[in-house]
């Protein structure tokens, strides 16, 4: 982080699982990661508890085995991530009822305004990633000052 200071980190937390000694560990890590969050103001938790519940598993989103996801538990694994990640990256909060909650306007829209940043500063404008920094941006007292990667 020292090297781009803007970005933001995203950590997924460990999904529940079927076996007593893994949940122990599995709960063990995420309050770890919450922890780790709660005092780095650039780390945003995609929280996945609602692939459990009561301390256990929802056996209707794991194969058979109990570990592994299947179909629909990828899809709120992947709506777990999208509503950590769409308000740091400029697209709002995600609506999980709506399959694609962004619609191609909003992408064009935040293509277009960093398009337009690009061409009046000459250097390409990313999110801003940690919380203050975005309140800054929104309230228009702050810039956007990240370099690309090379």
């Amino acid at each position: 982080h020292t090297k781009y200071p803007n970005t933001s980190i995203v950590l997924s937390s460990v999904p529940p699982r079927k076996d007593n000694h893994l949940m122990d560990v599995t709960r063990d890590v995420n309050a770890f990661v919450q922890i780790l969050a709660q005092e780095t103001p650039y780390i945003t938790i995609a929280n996945n508890d609602s692939l459990g519940e009561s301390g256990s598993i929802k056996q209707s989103l794991y194969r058979q085995d109990g570990y592994h996801l299947n179909n629909g538990g990828l899809k709120v694994l992947a709506a777990n991530w999208k509503t950590a990640i769409h308000p740091i990256v400029g697209l709002g909060v995600y609506d999980k009822r709506r399959r694609n909650s962004t619609t191609s306007d909003q992408v064009r829209n935040v293509r277009d305004s960093r398009t337009q940043r690009t061409r009046t500063t000459g250097q390409p404008v990313y999110p801003q990633q940690n919380r203050e920094s975005r309140r800054n941006l929104q309230a228009g007292t702050e810039r956007p000052n990240v370099q690309p990667a090379r």
